[in-house]
This record gives C-alpha cells, structure tokens and sequence, in this order.
C-alpha cells in the first residue's frame, strides 16, 4: 500500500468511526428526552465506509498468500459487501 492509499484508508476509517459516534450520541440523546430518530441511513454509510477499509487493509495482507487465499478473501469480502447493503445469505421466518 503506496503512501496516498494508506492516507485515503485512515481518513475513510476516521470518519466512519466518527460518523458512528456521532449516531449513537444522537439516539442517546434524543433517548434521554423519550422521543426516537431513524438515523439508519448514516448507519448504513458508516458500516460501508468501516467495510471498504477493512477489505481494503485485509488486502494487503492476502495478496502475499498463496493463490487459493486470495481466492477465498476475495469471496468472503464480495460477501461482506454484500451484508453490508443489506442483502441476507440466510432464510428468514415471515
């Protein structure tokens, strides 16, 4: 990871961090005064901001492995994304 990519990652996981603090004190907030705020679709930013990093860092390490690691990481984080936004890979019970 060149030294601009390990910027970008940093910068993106500071304010996913950030934006998910932000949420919380928000709804304990406004929890406080008995009252409720949907604030899912910054939760949903936040969680594919943490996604990207953590595939982005996680692929630094597995492009050194072996071909059939990379294969599997790739797997899992086409995986990850994917809950991420929201897609479920298991049966649900109406």
């Amino acid at each position: 990871m060149n030294k601009d990519q390990a910027k970008l990652m940093s910068i993106i996981s500071f304010l996913a961090l950030m934006l998910t603090a932000a949420i919380h004190l928000i709804v304990f907030i406004v929890g406080l005064f008995d009252g409720s705020i949907n604030l899912g679709w910054l939760s949903f930013i936040a969680n594919i901001m943490l996604t990207v990093v953590v595939i982005g860092v996680g692929w630094q390490y597995a492009k050194g492995l072996s071909k059939v690691w990379k294969i599997i990481f790739i797997v899992v984080s086409v995986l990850a994304i994917l809950a991420a936004v929201g897609v479920t890979f298991y049966p649900t019970k109406n």
